[in-house]
């Protein structure tokens, strides 16, 4: 139960009262196996849910049978917030287990149910919820930013930028390995991998695996 002390959902509520909330809130765990679907690309969900334990990944599906990774999260994230908000809505994504995972479901609608002897807890949980809306919409915004520019290096130098501008260093980890990264940046893996030689051959970079450090003037 260490992801809920960490879940930005449940900030600010001491952890013996986030227990008894949760079986108020009618709140269920459920098992996953690593590549087992949790929500179906299409479908619709009228829970929340909070990362437990393991991980799990956003995974686009297209037509032609190719997909992109849109997203990946650990203990004490929360994910299908914005789908089990609005009941007509579909996933745009399948979200699966990365790898064997427990998550937390919590019913959207019981948020707004007056719960009796619950009433600062649960304004405490929806003023969070309001803040885990920000915080994807800012990275929602974030990733349209590095994604705008039509070249490779373009993408990169924009993601790079906000990295910097995230950590306060020139020198930074990124999240994500190769593979992670071309689809976060939605370009091709080998293409992304010769910018970066270029941009390292150029001056403009120096990187050792995950750790980057950016040298643009």
């Amino acid at each position: 139960m260490e992801a809920l002390k960490k879940c930005r959902l449940f900030e600010g509520i001491p952890f013996g009262r986030v227990l008894e909330m949760k079986s108020a809130l009618g709140a269920a765990e459920q098992s996953f196996g690593s590549g087992e679907v949790i929500i179906g690309q299409g479908e619709g969900a009228s829970s929340l849910g909070v990362v437990l334990s393991g991980g799990i990944e956003a995974v686009h599906y297209r037509p032609d049978g190719s997909f992109a990774v849109i997203s990946s999260l650990g203990e004490g994230d929360v994910f299908a917030d914005f789908l089990a908000a609005d009941d007509r809505a579909h996933s745009p994504a399948a979200i699966c287990a990365c790898e064997p995972s427990r998550i937390l479901f919590v019913p959207f609608a019981s948020l707004f149910v007056r719960l009796a002897g619950f009433e600062e807890e649960q304004r405490q949980v929806l003023i969070n919820l309001s803040r885990v809306y920000a915080e994807k919409y800012f990275e929602l915004k974030d990733r349209l930013i590095c994604i705008s520019s039509p070249t490779v290096r373009g993408k990169l130098v924009n993601y790079f930028q906000l990295m910097c501008e995230r950590t306060g260093s020139t020198t930074f980890d990124v999240p994500f390995d190769r593979e992670g990264l071309a689809a976060y940046l939605n370009v091709d893996r080998s293409a992304l991998s010769r910018e970066l030689s270029k941009m390292k051959k150029d001056g403009i970079l120096e990187y050792y695996k995950n750790s980057f450090k950016l040298k643009l003037p």
